[in-house]
């Protein structure tokens, strides 16, 4: 990341936060990056994601096969008072 020329960064794929050093990453990130969000299941511990000490935006997906829709807005909630938060809702049978 030092190398590359200043940027703006949404993070997206599978589950970044698969990837341990994630919260790492991006608190070192050079300041001339912008990170602007990324994608995520949030099915981590909230501890994981309040690791960021940078505001971004989550773009957070409901998976209902994975959580009650309980148990998700309470996580929701717990994450909105450090992230700037979208929630997608996947379509399933």
């Amino acid at each position: 990341m030092d190398k590359l020329p200043a940027a703006n960064i949404y993070i997206s794929g599978g589950e970044p936060f698969l990837y341990k050093g994630l919260p790492d990453l991006i608190n070192q990130m050079p300041k001339r990056h912008q990170i602007i969000g990324m994608v995520t299941n949030a099915s981590f511990n909230t501890d994981l994601y309040m690791a960021i000490e940078k505001k971004i935006h989550l773009n957070v997906s409901f998976h209902r096969e994975y959580t009650d829709k309980d148990s998700f807005m309470d996580k929701i909630d717990s994450l909105r008072s450090r992230f700037q938060i979208a929630v997608n809702i996947v379509a399933t049978p």
